[in-house]
């Protein structure tokens, strides 16, 4: 089967929040086709991979894509026809280089990671094994444990409350169709608690999820462990608790913290003992961005202080980036990093900072984007493909495209693991 790449076309599509985003196609000489579509972030780093947009205010209000397109579908084309599907790593490292910024500013992210998306998708199609598999090669199955989305707060949810996600991962299920099931019985205990008990705090973010309007983030997190409990589970036992604090986006340039639902300005010493107490008081399990994306000092103090006692997780801190690993592996800093190939552009850069980090005792997370298009259940791949410990999962899309691998590994008899059983 003659696996060279004949063709590549890309077109402005929407994301799951009607925002253009960029979708590839690639077909090969044999006739198999694969298409693939940028996810985007509404709460993104300042040391991410920089998508393109076009800035005209009379189309998407600035936000489209046309300029990322145009960059497929002339130059990346130009250079990627002809090529080995099979090659990901060298086809990635053309379109770094094609790029030339440290940043993918100039074709644009989106337009790079939607392009190492499609061919990674074309490669498994050629080959006729679902995408999880083409990249886990000769691996064994280790499916990831999810986290949940319960409450969004942040960005997320119009600032109703400083943090930025609480979510949840029932580690006393024994399949992916019981850890669903629970986290819907966690999910609906907390909206009736909101419905029936406190009418006056209901409401949700754009993505959907419940937003509870409440005075500070410590009553959120208590809030998620009474409906933990009136679900008729033990939080930190039976489903472990996940808050991503998304500090990087209430601290200034001189390290202070605005809390401002609790009309407090903290430096990063009182940043860290707040998450202490909170860790101490409700069984949290982990805490993503603790302390600001470049408040490498402050995170030193963070790990001394609860790195033994939570899993630490590094996002804006780290980006997906291996030299931003690197660094804080150096430092001692964090012991777990959040996975999104969007946040440095290829498959190939996202799978060498997976390495990095295995091969440094760092737990990893992949994470689902908020704005993703509906259609697009690649996170799930990429979760068990890239063999990542953990997942955070928001959209159906990731969830159902789990239960289906689980069913047919199950139907096909492949063996296969639980990341979280017996290890909980």
């Amino acid at each position: 089967m003659n696996s060279r790449i004949e063709s590549i076309k890309a077109r402005e599509v929407l994301d799951i929040g009607c925002l253009p985003t960029v979708e590839a196609e690639v077909v090969l000489e044999s006739g198999v086709m694969a298409s693939a579509i940028c996810p985007a972030g509404t709460s993104t780093g300042t040391n991410e991979a920089k998508e393109l947009r076009d800035g005209d205010k009379e189309w998407y209000g600035g936000k489209g894509v046309s300029k990322a397109v145009n960059n497929v579908n002339n130059e990346i084309k130009k250079n990627l026809i002809g090529l080995d599907v099979f090659k990901q790593e060298e086809i990635d490292k053309l379109l770094i280089d094609l790029d030339g910024t440290s940043d993918k500013s100039r074709l644009g992210a989106n337009a790079i990671v939607a392009t190492s998306y499609a061919v990674a998708k074309a490669a498994a199609k050629a080959k006729n094994v679902p995408l999880y598999k083409y990249l886990l090669g000769n691996k064994g199955i280790d499916l990831p444990m999810p986290w949940i989305l319960i409450i969004s707060g942040g960005l997320h949810a119009r600032g109703n409350i400083d943090f930025q996600e609480w979510l949840v991962a029932p580690v006393c299920a024994r399949s992916y169709k019981e850890f669903f099931n629970i986290t819907w019985n966690v999910n609906s205990c907390a909206e009736n608690m909101l419905t029936h008990e406190m009418k006056n705090k209901l409401a949700f973010s754009p993505g959907g999820r419940l937003a509870p309007i409440f005075d500070s983030n410590e009553e959120e997190t208590d809030f998620l462990n009474k409906a933990i409990k009136k679900a008729g589970y033990i939080p930190g036992t039976d489903v472990l608790v996940y808050i991503d604090v998304a500090a990087s986006h209430f601290v200034n340039d001189i390290n202070k913290y605005n809390l401002k639902k609790e009309n407090r300005n903290i430096s990063s010493t009182e940043m860290a003992n707040y998450l202490d107490s909170i860790i101490e008081k409700y069984s949290i399990y982990a805490i993503e961005d603790g302390l600001g994306e470049d408040d490498w000092n402050g995170w030193i103090e963070l790990t001394d202080k609860i790195g033994k006692k939570v899993e630490l997780v590094g996002d804006d801190l780290f980006v997906t980036n291996p030299v931003r690993l690197t660094k804080g592996i150096e430092k001692n800093i964090a012991n777990a990093v959040l996975i999104k190939v969007n946040q440095i552009g290829t498959i190939t850069e996202a799978q060498k900072t997976v390495k990095i980090a295995k091969q440094n005792n760092y737990r990893t997370v992949i994470s689902s984007r908020s704005r993703e298009a509906v259609e697009e259940p690649i996170i799930a791949h990429l979760a068990i493909g890239l063999s990542v410990d953990e997942g955070k999962m928001g959209r159906p899309s990731a969830i159902n495209e789990f239960i289906r691998i689980e069913e047919l590994l199950k139907e096909n008899n492949v063996p296969f693991s639980y990341s979280w059983i017996n290890k909980f």
